[in-house]
């Protein structure tokens, strides 16, 4: 995981208040905008998000696209505006007993708004009976299930036992179940067919691969070993799952491969997304010592 903090000014002034909360939601067309609201910021924060930070950390750190957005209370109402706005943004988005009745029901009805599209995209949906008027209503929550199940791959739960503060655990547990299982069923997990090329630094140099799977010989170092297709080109075609991580030695007690724009630092492998590349070309500039 990469953990991100982003800091949030906090006024307590009442004619302009603000705090996070206020990223949370969009801008009223309804209902008075008062301090518990403060300036309902979404617009802004949403963009941060999307066009500054994703990109930031994509272009600086390894990451996979197997994003998933969660949210609880009123950052559920940001995630579930999210996929509205943007449903590309996320894979997977996990809705925690959002707050739906604000600006009268501004949610409930922008859901109802959407094109039954049938996008690949998975939404966990949890919320409590004691939510009933304070942050949604049972005819709201219907309304959004009815129609995100025509839009998309849904989930919905109705834990009767927890509370609005208490939901969060468990729902995230329910969550990531049938998301690891809506993953499966889309074939997720299957093996893909990828080629990968390694550049080396002298014509006489060995290439092992080794990786967190069978066919990468599960982490064994010396098992697997690349063809020579010329001087300084090693090349191998493989049959992979997700999640893939992989490493490249000169042998079973050979030293490991420095790479040219890699730095594993203490780690021992690195991943890879055969979900949306299946050819590879990687380049080594030296072994360690």
């Amino acid at each position: 995981h990469i953990v991100i903090g982003i800091p949030a000014l906090w006024n307590e002034d009442p004619d302009n208040f603000y705090n996070r909360n206020s990223d949370f939601l969009p801008k009223p067309k309804h209902d008075t905008q008062n301090w518990f609201y403060g300036q309902a910021n979404f617009e802004n924060f949403f963009n941060f998000i999307d066009k500054e930070l994703i990109p930031y950390v994509n272009d600086n750190y390894r990451t996979l696209p197997n994003r998933v957005f969660i949210g609880h209370s009123l950052s559920a109402s940001f995630v579930l505006k999210a996929f509205i706005t943007n449903p590309d943004i996320s894979k997977g988005y996990f809705v925690i007993s959002p707050n739906i009745i604000y600006d009268k029901e501004r949610l409930v009805n922008e859901v109802s708004n959407l094109k039954a599209n049938k996008l690949n995209k998975f939404i966990y949906f949890s919320h409590v009976e004691e939510d009933d008027g304070f942050v949604l209503s049972n005819s709201g929550v219907k309304k959004i299930e009815n129609k995100l199940k025509t839009v998309t791959h849904f989930e919905i739960d109705s834990l009767s036992n927890k509370t609005h503060h208490s939901t969060f655990l468990p729902s995230l547990v329910n969550g990531y179940t049938k998301y690891f299982k809506f993953l499966k069923k889309k074939g997720f997990y299957e093996p893909k067919p990828i080629k990968i090329t390694v550049k080396v630094p002298n014509k006489d140099n060995e290439v092992y691969i080794s990786g967190n799977h069978k066919a990468l010989g599960n982490y064994q170092d010396g098992k697997i070993k690349l063809k020579r297709r010329s001087d300084f080109i090693r090349e191998i075609e493989l049959n992979i799952p997700s999640p893939s991580y992989i490493r490249f030695t000169g042998g079973p007690d050979k030293t490991e491969a420095i790479m040219k724009s890699i730095d594993l630092q203490e780690l021992i492998s690195f991943p890879i997304d055969i979900q949306t590349e299946r050819e590879y070309e990687f380049e080594i500039i030296d072994w360690k010592k």
